[in-house]
């Protein structure tokens, strides 16, 4: 009997120390800081305050990110001798980024400096350009223009695509895919598929860029780092992580499809056999979703995890954004 109670007690000291245990780690998980994202939200001029106002309003309750003072940012830009224009060339935004210890900057204005003629000026001016640049590896995780015809109109036109772009600066890098998509050639003679082509390579960059696994390197930035033979170790920790998308296109035998070769090239590495696609279609968006699958497969993403528009909404996103993902390489 005696022996009954001494187990009976062990056991209950044993389970109160579970307890313990548990509790302790409950509340230790609960008090664990998590990691806060420091943000810069940038008007590069007057007609751009507005609509950073009501994003600096918006984005204030969002978890995980905490936006600099203005009079933080008024600070840096001194000392680096800079107006906030200057902040969209990528040495001047990583500058920035250590000095304000900043992950982020929102660069928002008119998209006149990317016009090349008097005529994309003119039909800039009602239009903002929106730019979320991660500073320390100058990717653009967002790039896009919208019609200023209202403040309101633009904010809740960007709200989810600033979302995907916050978790893609919040996922660590070992988990995110940076795919530069190289422009898409025609296996044929001639320039029948040229426009061809050209769609289907925006197609691609904006349903990849639209994925939250994927990050896709602008063209400038990639040619950079791939001719670039001196670069620094977070540009050659880019390089390595980059992989490169090429495709070549021709028509099927029959007239009324199309067969791409498609691979995903290492840099600095041997190149992979391509694969072949056929699509028994001319339409470049069943085209699309077959390239951005194969990209998803070699990568270890399941394509259910692939999202899509709308056909209407990607019509409208297409045509808002086709002219400036180009314009973006430029700059």
């Amino acid at each position: 009997m005696h022996k009954r109670r001494q187990l009976a007690a062990w056991n209950y000291h044993i389970w109160i120390g579970l307890i313990w245990l548990l509790g302790s780690a409950s509340v230790a998980t609960c008090e664990q800081p998590t990691a806060i994202h420091r943000w810069a939200i940038i008007p590069l001029d007057d007609q751009a305050k507005a609509l950073t106002d009501l994003l600096t309003a918006e984005l204030s309750d969002w978890p995980n990110v905490s936006l600099l003072e203005r009079v933080e940012i008024e600070r840096v830009l001194e000392e680096l001798r800079l107006n906030s224009s200057g902040l969209v060339r990528s040495d001047f935004s990583a500058q920035f980024g250590r000095l304000a210890n900043a992950d982020a900057l929102l660069l928002i204005g008119q998209p006149d400096a990317a016009a090349s003629s008097p005529n994309d000026k003119r039909n800039a001016q009602g239009e903002l350009r929106v730019r979320l640049v991660e500073t320390r590896t100058s990717l653009r995780l967002l790039d896009m223009a919208l019609s200023t015809v209202s403040v309101e109109a633009i904010a809740a036109g960007i709200r989810t695509e600033l979302r995907i772009a916050r978790d893609k600066v919040l996922l660590p890098a070992n988990q995110r895919q940076i795919i530069g998509v190289m422009p898409i050639k025609s296996e044929e003679t001639g320039d029948f598929l040229a426009s061809y082509c050209e769609r289907l390579t925006t197609l691609i960059e904006v349903q990849l860029h639209r994925q939250p696994q994927f990050v896709v390197v602008e063209r400038r930035q990639l040619q950079a780092l791939m001719a670039e033979n001196v670069l620094t170790g977070v540009e050659l920790d880019l390089r390595a992580a980059t992989r490169l998308l090429e495709v070549g296109v021709r028509r099927s035998a029959t007239g009324d499809g199309i067969i791409a070769s498609c691979r995903l090239l290492t840099p600095g590495q041997r190149l992979s056999a391509p694969v072949t696609l056929d699509v028994a279609s001319l339409n470049p968006t069943e085209l699309r979703n077959a390239i951005v699958n194969f990209v998803a497969r070699d990568r270890g993403i399941e394509s259910s995890r692939i999202t899509s528009l709308s056909s209407e909404a990607e019509a409208a996103e297409f045509d808002r954004r086709s002219e400036w993902l180009g314009k973006a390489n430029q700059l």
